[in-house]
C-alpha cells in the first residue's frame, strides 16, 4: 500500500517539531514492520508550500529513507494535486498552515483524504466552519481529528492511560484547575497571538485534555453541557516590549485570563496567560479522597493526601517530542489519535462566547493581574 502523507503549511512548527519526528519516526519503524503490521509498502511526502525550493533544501538536511519518497507541491497550484493523489490508495493530510485557514484546507481534502488531522483550533472562529457541516456526515467525522501536542505531554499521555486507577485513589472528582502561565511575554515572531490571543491558545490546552478524557471515560469525566460563570481578563502594556507590536490596536487580543466555567457538574477554574510574574503549569484534579497535581515544568504526577505526596509519573530522563507519538500514532493506524470532530468543533464555539468578554484590565510585564486569586 503506498501512502500519500500531505502537510500543509511550512512554518515554524512543520519545520522545527513536526518533519523532524516523522523522519524519526520512520527510520525507527523499519521497512519490513511498516509493510507486515501495517500494510505500508511505501511513503510519499508532499509538503505544501508557497516556497517549494526553501523545503527541498530544508528536508536534504533531514537525510534520507529507504521507503520514504519527497515531493513539494506549490500551493498556489492546489489543483495539480488532485491527479497526483490519484496514484496512492491511501492519502493522510495534516494541516498546519496558519489558524484562519484551516476551514478552507479542510473543505479541500474532505473528499480527497482518508485521514485528515488539524493542528488545534480546528479553524479561528465557528463561523468558518459552519457551511462545511452539511458535507461532513457521521462517516466523514470519523475521518478528521484535532492534534493538540499537550495531549501526547508525559504527564497527560500517563493520565489518559490511567485514569480509571487514579480515580479510585482520588475518589470522586470534585474540582479542576488549570495553570498555563509563562514569564515571557509572547515571541517577536509568534505576533500572531495578538490577534488571535494568547487565551485562545492556551485555553484550547485545557478544553483539549477534558474534551480527551471524556472521550476515553465518558462515566468519569464529563464534557458538555461548558457553562462560563466567569471571565476576567488583561492585556500587558507594551512598553516594555524589547519589539514593536505590528498588529492593529482594534485586532488585539488578551494576554491573561481567568475563567470559571462548569463542564455539565463539574467546577472548573482556569488561570491562563504569557508575561506573568512566574513560570506554573499545572493540572490538578481535586478528590474526595486525595488530589492528583501534575506538574508540566517538572513533568510529574503525585497523589496528595492528608498533606503527603506519593510520586505517580515521572518523566524518562531524555523524554521524547510530542510529535514523535503524534506521528507514530498514525503511521501506525492508532485509531483515537487527537481529538474527535465534535469536540474539535466545541472548542471553537466556547471561543466565541469569551470573545464576549471584553479586558477591563492592563498590567506590566513581569506581574500577576489579581482577579479570582
Amino acid at each position: 500500500m503506498p501512502l500519500a502523507f500531505i502537510i500543509v503549511g511550512f512554518g515554524q512548527l512543520v519545520k522545527e517539531r513536526l518533519l523532524p519526528s516523522l523522519f524519526t519516526v520512520i527510520n525507527e519503524l523499519d521497512k519490513q514492520e511498516l509493510h507486515e503490521l501495517y500494510g505500508i509498502e511505501e511513503i510519499t511526502l508532499m509538503v505544501l508550500t508557497r516556497n517549494p525550493q526553501s523545503v527541498d533544501e530544508y528536508l536534504n538536511q533531514l537525510g534520507s529513507s529507504e521507503i520514504l519518497k519527497v515531493k513539494t507541491v506549490d500551493i498556489n497550484e492546489l489543483s495539480k494535486l488532485n491527479e497526483t493523489l490519484q496514484e496512492f490508495s491511501t492519502r493522510y493530510a495534516y494541516i498546519a498552515s496558519p489558524n484562519e485557514t484551516h476551514a478552507m484546507y479542510l473543505e479541500f481534502f474532505i473528499d480527497k483524504a482518508n485521514m485528515i488531522f488539524v493542528e488545534k483550533p480546528i479553524c479561528e472562529h465557528y463561523k468558518e466552519i459552519e457551511p462545511l457541516l452539511e458535507k461532513i456526515d457521521e462517516e466523514t467525522q470519523r475521518k478528521i481529528r484535532m492534534i493538540d501536542h499537550y495531549l501526547y505531554k508525559g504527564p497527560i499521555r500517563d493520565l489518559i492511560i490511567n485514569l480509571t486507577k487514579y480515580y479510585h485513589l482520588i475518589g470522586e472528582i470534585e474540582k479542576i484547575k488549570f495553570y498555563l502561565l509563562e514569564k515571557d511575554p509572547i515571541d517577536k515572531n509568534r505576533q500572531w497571538l495578538y490577534r488571535s490571543g494568547a487565551v485562545r491558545d492556551f485555553l484550547s490546552h485545557f478544553l483539549s485534555i477534558i474534551f480527551k478524557l471524556n472521550e476515553m471515560y465518558p462515566r468519569i469525566i464529563p464534557s458538555k453541557p461548558v457553562k462560563i460563570l466567569g471571565v476576567k481578563k488583561a492585556r500587558y502594556s507594551f512598553k516594555d516590549l524589547d519589539y514593536e507590536v505590528e498588529v492593529a490596536k482594534e485586532e488585539l487580543a488578551e494576554t491573561y485570563a481567568e475563567i470559571k466555567m462548569k463542564v455539565d457538574y463539574l467546577p472548573a477554574q482556569v488561570y491562563i496567560g504569557r508575561g506573568v510574574e512566574a513560570d506554573r503549569k499545572q493540572l490538578i484534579i481535586e478528590g474526595d479522597k486525595a488530589d492528583i497535581i501534575i506538574d508540566l515544568i517538572k513533568n510529574e504526577t503525585v497523589l496528595k493526601s492528608n498533606g503527603k505526596k506519593v510520586p505517580l509519573y515521572s518523566a524518562p530522563s531524555e523524554p521524547k517530542s510530542e510529535y514523535y507519538y503524534i506521528l507514530k500514532e498514525i503511521l501506525t493506524k492508532e485509531r483515537n489519535i487527537g481529538l474527535g470532530f465534535n469536540y474539535a468543533i466545541l472548542e471553537v464555539k466556547i471561543f466565541d462566547v469569551l470573545d464576549k468578554y471584553e479586558s477591563t484590565k492592563t498590567y506590566k510585564i513581569g506581574t500577576h493581574p489579581k482577579f479570582f486569586l
